[in-house]
Order: structure tokens, then sequence, then C-alpha cells
């Protein structure tokens, strides 16, 4: 590297604050410029900036790059003693990081700068290097999680939802991840709608209404819980119309029902409060029908006739009529 490629690569190490090592030899192929060798220094080609690395060759070299480093903010644990056989979970921050990882598995290539993950089932204790790269290099730091052997209360690592908002009735997948426990619970309030002894699973749930679900998990050392609130749209259920034809009756004559309705699920029509008429759950027919009755022998000169909607999650709407009866030449 000689002339003006030399020139451009001293003025690199320059702004970039690499500090040449003493004493060292470049390796072959390689220039010395300002006490600094400029070499490429890692498996995946990344130069670093101010660093003293072992190039292929064995040699100490400081590389040069086109600007600083990214720089790790932060790299904690929300307990850096865990009991053995349960995950860690690390938080990480970096600025000017192209991407990040963190070794043992915990955290593959990512562009997300920053996040909280967990880490595989710990049998020992075990060191984590966070490794944030930057068009000036790589920035390392390392956490340390003790593993011990103790009684303790299950871990969960996640209790999720694949849709938090959502309609009433339609689906959404519960999915949870525990370490630790014998038994797992799902509740709705104080109803339990799953209990499995599998550590990782999903199921599918239709809520009805706004709810907040809670994840249970136990063991001999106690139970941990987490709850999961899940927002759920309503449609109000409404009676457009109902109306009844004649308004004026015979007995025995036929007399004919009309509605429309919205947001129910099934509709039912009583009379006098408490005999059911006719009933339906088809869509076309709640939302607009109608429907044909025979008017039997009554005593007094009026009649109700009650529409009943009922939604999701148990909503329901209701709309009375009175209807004249026409005892003939009385």
């Amino acid at each position: 590297m000689r002339g003006r490629h030399a020139a451009i690569f001293a003025a690199f190490a320059l702004v970039a604050g690499c500090v040449p090592t003493a004493d060292i030899e470049c390796p072959e192929a390689t220039d010395q410029i300002l006490g600094a060798c400029l070499v490429r220094c890692s498996a995946d080609d990344e130069c670093l900036v101010g660093e003293v690395c072992e190039a292929e060759t064995g040699a100490g070299v400081c590389v040069a790059g086109l600007s600083e480093r990214p720089v790790i903010l932060t790299l904690t644990a929300a307990d850096q003693t865990v009991t053995r056989g349960r995950p860690a979970q690390l938080s990480y921050a970096t600025a000017s990081a192209v991407r990040v990882s963190i070794d043992h598995d915990a955290l593959a290539d990512t562009s997300e700068g920053s996040g909280n993950i967990w880490t595989k089932p710990l049998f020992d204790t075990t060191t984590f290097t966070l490794t944030a790269y930057g068009n000036g290099g790589r920035s390392h730091r390392t956490i340390t999680i003790q593993v011990v052997d103790r009684q303790e209360a299950p871990t969960i690592v996640d209790f999720s939802a694949s849709r938090t908002s959502l309609k009433a009735g339609e689906l959404t997948t519960l999915v949870w991840q525990v370490a630790g426990a014998d038994r797992i619970k799902v509740l709705s309030g104080n109803t339990l709608i799953h209990s499995t002894i599998e550590a990782s699973g999903s199921i599918a749930h239709f809520p009805t209404r706004p709810v907040s679900l809670t994840l249970v998990a136990e063991n001999a050392a106690g139970e941990s819980r987490k709850e999961l609130a899940l927002d759920v749209l309503v449609t109000p259920v409404t009676i457009g119309r109902f109306e009844a034809t004649p308004n004026a009756a015979f007995i025995g004559g036929q007399i004919r029902f009309m509605w429309s309705t919205t947001g129910a699920e099934s509709i039912e029509i009583l009379y006098q409060g408490t005999d059911l008429v006719f009933e339906s759950s088809e869509s076309a027919v709640v939302k607009m029908g109608e429907h044909g009755w025979v008017m039997p022998q009554v005593e007094g000169n009026t009649v109700s006739f009650t529409l009943v909607a009922i939604g999701t999650g148990g909503q329901m709407a209701e709309k009375q009529i009175d209807v004249v009866i026409n005892h003939g030449g009385n």
C-alpha cells in the first residue's frame, strides 16, 4: 500500500483515532503508516477502529475504519443469579450499530439496536458477550449469569396473543412458554379455559368481550402469574324495526311480524312475554326477516309481543309491541 492509497488510509487512521501499538511488526502485503498496520483483522472482513487484534498471521495489528465504533449503552440482566435449568432475561441497548448479536444462541444477528431477550435454559454459570457491529468496527460487552441450585416458583418466559385487538367472536391464538412448572393454567377471570403440563404451547381462543386472561404456572415452590389484556370490540345490539300486521288481529287469523336488527347473533319473538313464537340464529334472518303466526283464543282487547335480539357476550336488546284483538261482532 503505497502513494495515494497510503495517504488515504493514513487519513482514516488519524480521523478514527487509531492508536498504533508500539514495536509491532506488520505482516507482509501490508504497509506501516504512522506506526499502524492496515490489514483486515476478522474472519468476516470488518474493519476495527483502534483495536489490537490477531490477524491470520498471528501479528498484532491496529486497523483503521471509516467511522467510530458502535457504542454499547447497556447490557443488563433481570437477575444475574438464576436457578439451574431456568433461562435468564437480558436487556441491551446500543448506538450507531448496524447489527448486534449475543453468543450462546441468545440473540442471532439482528438490526434491532435495543431489546429484551431470554436465553436458553442455563445449567452452568455462563458469560454472554454482546457484539455490536458498525461502519467503524465492532464493540463488545460481557455479562456473567451465575447458576445455583434452589427451590423457586416457575419462570414465565412468554404469555402473549397473536391478536390483542379484535372483534367479538374472532380468533386469537394464545401462546405460552414457561420453565420449571408442574402445571400450567389459563384463566379468564375465575373461569378455567385451559390446563396443561406442557412447558410451551398454544390454544385458539374466541373472546366475546374485553377480558383480562391470566397464565398461572405452579410447582412445589409456589406459583407465578402473568396477565394478558384483550381489547375486544363488541358491536352494540340494536333493533331497528319490529312491527305486526294487521295491528287489529282476528282470533284464528294470521298475524305477520317484520323486524330488522344490527349486531345480533340470534332472535326470539315472545308472546305475552313468555311463550316462544319464533326463534332463529340464521344470519340473514336475524338481520331482517318476517314470520307468520295464527292468533290464538284470548281474552282482553290487546296482547303483547316482544322481540329479543341477542349478541355476542350475552348482549341483549328488546322491543315490545301491542296488537289489538278484533273479536268480530263483540
